[in-house]
């Protein structure tokens, strides 16, 4: 995982060269735009916006992927974001590939942090990972996802 802020991008673009790509579309990103996907440039990166409210941890199961690196990134409210290493979490559903998605149970033991405007997570597909947790109740957000194919890096 990295762990960044917009103005420090710089120093990964070497890298991770898409990770620059997805930070610009981020800041240039028009707010009033809706919720939905937004290609970048064609399947291998592209941008997913939602706005949702937070919710309690317990009401989220872990999410990982195989065929997309996520970009996670905060355009309003402040979300907590809490990641362990997918090999090691018990299977909810197993992967969809037409979903790139598998749903995990919640470990004991996790990493968190705290999105909020100006600061991006970069999740690999080893990186089982559970958005969208409420911080300190729930409250609205709105979120972009740049996702990039695994083998455009």
């Amino acid at each position: 995982m990295i762990v960044g802020e917009f103005r420090h991008v710089g120093w990964y673009e070497r890298v991770l060269p898409p990770l620059a790509d997805a930070i610009a579309y981020a800041r240039s990103f028009d707010p009033a735009a809706g919720d939905g996907r937004y290609e970048i440039a064609g399947r291998d990166v592209y941008a997913n916006v939602a706005s949702y409210a937070t919710r309690a941890a317990e009401a989220i199961p872990f999410e990982a992927h195989r065929e997309y690196i996520d970009v996670q990134i905060l355009l309003a409210g402040a979300e907590r974001l809490d990641v362990a290493p997918a090999e090691e979490l018990d299977v909810l559903q197993e992967y969809a590939a037409g979903k790139d998605l598998a749903l995990y149970k919640a470990p004991e033991r996790f990493s968190s942090l705290i999105l909020r405007p100006g600061v991006f997570a970069v999740l690999w597909p080893h990186e089982a990972h559970r958005p969208g947790v409420a911080p300190a109740g729930p409250q609205d957000v709105r979120k972009m996802v740049v996702k990039i194919r695994v083998g455009v890096v």
